[in-house]
C-alpha cells in the first residue's frame, strides 16, 4: 500500500538544499485550503498540533481504535490518551481517515485529523472532517525517508508553529539516525525516543522531499492504477 523509502534517493539529492519555506510555499500552491508546516515526521507534527491546542497532562485526548504506538507515544508526551466509547467526549480528539477514507464529518474545531497515509490530488480540499489540523506522513504518501506536514486552517497559527519547530531539536543528526533505521533495527529505537521532542528539518532532508513533491502527479496516477 505504501511506497518504499530508499536511502540512496535521499543521499543523491542532498546537494539541492532547498529551503523549508520553499517547500511549504509549493505545498500551499498545490493545496490552497490550508497553511503547511513542514516537520521532520508525522509524529513530530502531531506533537506540535497538541502543543498549539494548549493541552496538558490533565487533559484527555480521544484516540481512534487500534491507534499505533507512535501516535500513543506522541500524545503521552504532552497529554493523556483516552480510547474506547468515551473518547468522543474528550477535550481533544484525533480522528484517523485511513487511506483517504473520511471516517467522520462535521467534527468540532478541537479535532486533529490524522491523514498520514492519504494521498490527495492537487487542489483537493483539506480538513475533510472539519477539524482544526490535518497531518500527513510523507514517507507513507510519497516514499521519502522522512518528513511530515502539519496543515493549519489559520495562517497565524502556522507562522507560530513554524517558529516553534525551528526552535526545537532535530536536524541533521536525527535525519542520519533515521536513515540508519532502514538498515539497523535497533537504530529505530533511538530515533523514535527523540523524534517526538523534535520536528526541526535539516536542509539535507529538503532535497529529497522537494524532488518527490515535484513528482506528485506521478504518485497520484500510480495510486489510481493500483486502485483500478
Amino acid at each position: 500500500i505504501w511506497p518504499k523509502s530508499a536511502s540512496f534517493k535521499a543521499l543523491i539529492s542532498v546537494y539541492h538544499f532547498p529551503s523549508v519555506r520553499l517547500i511549504e510555499s509549493l505545498l500551499q500552491e498545490m493545496f490552497p485550503s490550508g497553511y503547511p508546516v513542514l516537520c521532520s515526521s508525522g509524529r513530530s507534527a502531531l506533537t506540535l498540533a497538541l502543543i498549539s491546542s494548549e493541552a496538558s497532562r490533565s487533559d484527555l485526548v480521544g484516540v481512534f481504535p487500534y491507534a499505533g504506538h507512535c501516535v500513543l507515544d506522541a500524545i503521552s508526551r504532552i497529554t493523556t490518551p483516552l480510547a474506547g466509547p468515551t473518547a468522543i467526549n474528550a477535550v481533544l480528539r484525533i480522528v484517523y481517515h485511513q487511506w483517504g477514507y473520511v471516517q467522520e464529518k462535521r467534527l468540532p474545531q478541537n479535532t486533529i485529523e490524522d491523514c498520514v497515509d492519504t494521498l490527495c490530488v492537487p487542489g483537493a480540499k483539506l480538513f475533510p472532517g472539519g477539524g482544526l489540523f490535518e497531518i500527513w506522513s510523507l514517507p507513507k504518501i510519497i516514499g521519502v525517508t522522512s518528513g511530515g506536514v502539519l496543515w493549519c486552517k489559520d495562517e497565524n497559527t502556522a507562522v507560530q508553529l513554524r517558529n516553534l519547530r525551528d526552535s526545537r531539536p532535530g536536524g541533521l543528526c536525527q535525519w542520519l539516525l533515521r536513515l540508519l533505521t532502514l538498515y539497523v533495527k535497533r537504530a529505530y529505537l533511538y530515533w523514535h525516543a527523540e523524534e517526538c521532542n523534535g520536528g526541526n528539518v535539516s536542509l539535507f532532508q529538503t532535497g529529497e522531499i522537494l524532488m518527490a513533491i515535484r513528482k506528485w502527479p506521478h504518485f497520484v496516477s500510480k495510486r489510481i492504477s493500483y486502485i483500478n
